[in-house]
């Protein structure tokens, strides 16, 4: 498992991996901008149901998902982007 990222770190990268979100080890309630990428690295199957799976958490705490792709033309690294609705 990774460290963390740490809230100044997303802010300033506006990126988030996936597994942290999942994981539960982020407090995105400081965030200071309105969307955020969801990011995960895995096999296609994986990252893809990863990447969805932090969408719908992150729709518990006032978040939309925009888009959803896939990152420079590999099915190995999804992108979720969000939009916080509050």
């Amino acid at each position: 498992m990774r460290r963390a990222e740490t809230p100044q770190e997303i802010a300033h990268t506006r990126t988030v991996r996936a597994e942290t979100v999942l994981t539960g080890r982020v407090d995105l309630r400081g965030y200071p901008h309105r969307h955020l990428a969801v990011v995960s690295h895995n096999t296609h199957a994986a990252a893809l149901m990863e990447a969805m799976a932090s969408a719908e958490h992150l729709s518990q705490w006032g978040w939309e998902l925009v888009n959803m792709s896939n990152v420079g033309g590999t099915t190995t690294i999804m992108c979720a982007v969000m939009r916080r609705t509050g």
